[in-house]
């Protein structure tokens, strides 16, 4: 049964049953839509984005060289760079002293 819009009013689905069925499946089968949401919040922040933008093109970057190219303080980078480290968005290697920080997921990059 389909049902239609009138003027600004929605009276219904304008779908059918088996449309509704079809595209609820597709949700259910996306179990880590949770993840994705998680991931477009954190790129909300502009901070954010810069960092995930610099590491896709420079592939690696310590927290200084960061800070710099940004013209922020070091504080600030490494304050965004814990929330994308908690997410599992950002790794990091260590050499000596200096940490070195790239992106864990490669896919990332194609949402920029």
């Amino acid at each position: 049964m389909k049902i239609k819009h009138l003027g600004q009013i929605c009276v219904g689905p304008t779908l059918s049953q088996k449309e509704i069925e079809k595209v609820r499946e597709v949700l259910k089968q996306n179990i880590d839509l949770e993840q994705k949401i998680k991931l477009h919040s954190l790129l909300s922040g502009e901070t954010r984005y810069k960092i995930i933008k610099l590491l896709n093109e420079l592939k690696e970057l310590c927290v200084c060289d960061m800070a710099e190219i940004m013209d922020m303080s070091v504080s600030a980078v490494s304050h965004q760079l814990k929330s994308l480290r908690k997410e599992k968005i950002v790794s990091t290697r260590r050499d000596g002293q200096t940490i070195y920080y790239s992106l864990q997921d490669r896919a990332i990059s194609k949402l920029l």
